[in-house]
């Protein structure tokens, strides 16, 4: 039971429905009904698919965890030495249950999708590669893993739908990404950590994010819903890029995660 319980808080709970939520959106928008294999799909990318980003995340993120106030609960832990292998071991085991979803599925589009998302995951933390200390790749590679990649998943079961409109939420999604940098700004510069933030600096981050979501304001033409929504996550990077506080960042920060959460499951009612 320890182990497990030091599984499902590597996994970060809260996560586990985000990435299965835009692949469930992919597939509303391809017009296929929910069969077993995309079930299994998209329940693998839940807990599995989040005990491996994030496994492989505390692995190798471990010198700026111990020094982030944020850790050790619902927003992640410090991994124990203990559990190091653990961790390692599960990681390994849900990718292979993750590729083998997909080889399942028959579809190059699906196994393409699921390669470039394991890719990014994997590379996104781990050395030499790690992306995550290089900006605005760390930004690029999170909007194509979180949500341009599973929304392909979801659209392989059906007929392929694949607008402008997708290419402007991952730059969105890309933009949350760089915002997210802002409040981990401090522990990520002690650790020595070339994150967006600590790169360009707090304000660039925020100016990034703004970017990115005025052009999905302004160009997507996205319905009346998820237009308030990033109106109010506009005003928010608006007002960190004034005020760059790091704990005011981790609050609107939850807050644009929950809105994000609420405006996609409104989607499929």
């Amino acid at each position: 039971m320890n182990k497990l319980r030091a599984l499902v808080l590597v996994s970060r709970p809260l996560g586990w429905v985000v990435v299965p939520l835009i692949f469930a959106r992919g597939l509303l928008a391809s017009g296929a009904e929910l069969d077993v294999v995309s079930l299994v799909q998209a329940i693998l990318l839940s807990f599995p698919a989040s005990l491996f980003i994030y496994g492989v995340n505390d692995i190798y993120d471990y010198n700026s965890d111990v020094r982030n106030n944020r850790k050790g609960g619902v927003e992640g832990v410090i991994l124990e030495a203990k559990n190091r292998r653990l961790v390692e071991n599960a990681s390994i085991f849900s990718a292979a249950l993750l590729i083998l979803s997909a080889l399942v599925t028959s579809s190059y589009l699906n196994m393409a999708a699921m390669a470039g998302f394991l890719l990014l995951a994997y590379f996104y933390s781990t050395p030499p590669v790690r992306l995550k200390e290089k900006p605005p790749l760390d930004s690029v590679s999170n909007g194509l893993a979180y949500y341009f990649f599973p929304f392909l998943m979801g659209t392989s079961f059906g007929n392929v739908n694949i607008t402008a409109r997708i290419f402007f939420i991952t730059f969105f999604v890309m933009g949350i990404h760089a915002f997210s940098t802002i409040m981990d700004f401090g522990a990520d510069k002690k650790a020595g950590y070339k994150t967006f933030a600590v790169v360009f600096g707090k304000r660039y981050a925020a100016l990034f994010s703004v970017i990115a979501t005025a052009a999905v304001i302004l160009f997507a033409g996205v319905g009346k819903i998820t237009f308030f929504y990033m109106a109010a996550c506009l005003a928010m990077y608006v007002i960190i890029f004034f005020k760059p506080s790091e704990k005011l960042a981790s609050l609107f920060f939850k807050l644009i995660l929950i809105g994000f959460l609420l405006t996609t499951i409104n989607f499929f009612l």
